[in-house]
């Protein structure tokens, strides 16, 4: 029999649990055993980590994606829909070498030690540099399943079903940056938004910003990828103005080519070549 823990030490318990102590060490620090604080955990459906978890090297907080009530979960769970990739019990990202600070954002917002490694790929006679990050939780990847993201996800993964109303454009704002692009087309002399994925994503992304604007822009695929673009003048100002004003998380590449076309701020010709800034 598990001794009766008043609920304001539940709470505290639950807390030392999910930052890290094992049912041990918190139960030894408010005076109980391991099996009360288990079965404390068990009530309020927390999953006990497992042993690998409870000796892994690198510290995370596991419960991040709990309770989608932030711009920044809101923004990083668009952000994993569409670049990231779930391999077992781990949450890798991999981006161009030019955005590794954005993966040290993604590690600060989990509170995680894991690192970021550079990987060198060798491909069509050439040697291509990437900065990669895996986050080991099973925890947090079983969370990540409940919300729509599992393995294997590019050609059927849908619009996340559990972000507020009032944080679906951070949301959204993550998958562009993820697999969106921001260009400027030298043929037409006009900015371009564009956002590749699912057609479940593409669809939910139509119908997210189709409110805010007015346009004929049609969803297309090129195979099993499904894309929508939009361009001309006043239009993409619309849509960036929705993902990115008043942000304060978002990929810096991107946030400044959208402050440029906003007129918030000069971009420099090293940032804006007059062709593309893709994906």
């Amino acid at each position: 029999m598990t001794a009766r823990v008043p609920a304001e030490q539940e709470q505290a318990i639950i807390e030392a649990y999910l930052a890290g102590g094992t049912t041990t060490e918190v139960g030894s620090r408010f005076g109980y055993s391991g099996p009360t604080v288990s079965a404390i955990l068990k009530r309020y459906g927390i999953k006990a980590r497992t042993n690998s978890e409870t000796h892994r090297r690198f510290a995370i907080n596991d419960a991040f994606f709990d309770i989608v009530d932030t711009e920044e979960k809101a923004y990083w769970l668009g952000f994993i829909s569409a670049d990231g990739t779930i391999i077992r019990n781990r949450i890798v990202l991999s981006l161009q070498l030019r955005d590794k600070e954005h993966l040290h954002k993604f590690t600060k917002s989990l509170a995680s030690e894991h690192p970021i490694r550079v990987k060198y790929i060798r491909g069509n006679g050439k040697v291509y540099s990437a900065a990669r990050v895996g986050v080991e939780s099973r925890y947090m990847v079983e969370t990540l399943r409940t919300l729509g993201i599992g393995e294997r996800k590019s050609l059927v993964i849908k619009p996340c079903a559990h972000i507020p109303e009032q944080l679906m454009r951070h949301y959204w704002r993550g998958v562009v940056d993820g697999d969106g692009s921001i260009y400027f087309s030298k043929r037409n002399k006009i900015w371009v938004v564009g956002v590749a994925g699912s057609f479940p994503m593409i669809s939910g992304f139509v119908e997210f910003i189709n409110p805010y604007i007015v346009s004929k822009a049609k969803i297309n695929s090129v195979g099993k990828i499904f894309t929508v673009v939009y361009g001309g003048n006043e239009l993409p100002k619309t849509i960036l103005s929705v993902l990115y004003n008043e942000c304060t998380i978002y990929l810096d590449r991107k946030k400044a080519l959208a402050d440029h076309i906003l007129g918030h701020r000069q971009l420099s010709l090293a940032t804006v070549d007059g062709s593309q800034e893709a994906s």
